[in-house]
């Protein structure tokens, strides 16, 4: 019985993780966009603040400092961000401890994101 509540509870938490964290591709224009009319801040509100905070765990993990967790190479964050499922698959060595220790979670893929969109993102989380 307790291996099927955990099969359960399991299922729905990852429902609600795509359901709650995925968007559609455009990027809303909000205050503090770049030159190019793009705001990280505004991408996200609508992408990203249902399941990650700056000083909260939630969903995923608190984002505060994401960016120097990360060793500062917003390439390689910016491709975990994009479809994080191929980036592990690399072998990245904080890709993988990131979804070990977040038990195996998935976050959902933002391949509709442009250069500009990921560049205003990473931004924004500095």
């Amino acid at each position: 019985m307790k291996l099927r509540t955990t099969i359960v509870l399991s299922t729905l938490s990852i429902a609600l993780l795509v359901l709650s964290c995925g968007g559609s591709s455009e990027a809303p224009q909000a205050g503090g966009a770049d030159a190019k009319g793009v705001s990280g801040e505004a991408i996200f509100a609508e992408k990203c603040a249902m399941c990650h905070d700056f000083k909260e765990n939630k969903i995923g993990p608190a984002l505060q400092g994401v960016v120097a967790r990360w060793n500062n190479d917003s390439t390689r964050l910016k491709s975990f961000i994009r479809n994080s499922q191929a980036f592990i698959k690399t072998g990245d060595p904080y890709a993988n401890e990131l979804y070990a220790k977040w038990n195996q979670s998935v976050m959902p893929s933002f391949e509709g994101l442009s250069p500009e969109e990921l560049d205003a993102v990473t931004a924004y989380l500095q």
